[in-house]
């Protein structure tokens, strides 16, 4: 059986500013639209893209608006997402394990963070060097279960962009 992995670069945020923390980091206008288009690409299965069963998302401001605005955009009900603390700053390997770690009976997830991570597990999966820009999601088909998620095991489908 195959799933989905959707890993998602947040939008574009404003520059750091004294005092702000980087993650408290929130979108610009360019990335709240940039997010909006590219989720409304997936409403009604459009896209080439089913709608994930889950998304999981970094807890910085920046990410956590992609993904509500990305998911609001493609019809996806709030409750699919949950926010992970874990995953900002966090390295490749680390994401790969709470991949790795998901509920079986889950076909389609997306995840939305930051890079490097980010380009460097969808790299890392695929083989092939991905460098993802801000609101870009690798898509990723990955044979057999989540458990075994591995370069042996993963097949880049495409890049999608919010531009």
């Amino acid at each position: 059986m195959s799933r989905t992995l959707y890993l998602l670069r947040h939008a574009k945020a404003g520059l750091p500013e004294a005092g702000l923390r980087d993650r408290d980091r929130k979108l610009t206008g360019r990335g709240r639209r940039e997010a909006a288009a590219l989720g409304a690409r997936y409403a009604g299965g459009g896209d080439g893209g089913e709608l994930p069963d889950l998304v999981i998302t970094s807890t910085a401001a920046r990410a956590v608006q992609t993904a509500a605005l990305w998911a609001q955009a493609a019809g996806l009900p709030e409750q699919r997402i949950v926010r992970r603390d874990g995953i900002y700053l966090a390295e490749a390997e680390a994401v790969l394990t709470m991949v790795r770690g998901l509920d079986e009976a889950l076909q389609r997830v997306m995840v939305v963070g930051h890079n490097p991570t980010f380009s460097d597990l969808a790299t890392g999966l695929s083989r092939k060097f991905v460098a993802l820009q801000t609101c870009a999601m690798a898509v990723l088909s990955i044979d057999g279960e989540w458990a075994g998620a591995s370069a042996a095991t993963a097949c880049l489908l495409r890049i999608d962009r919010g531009r």
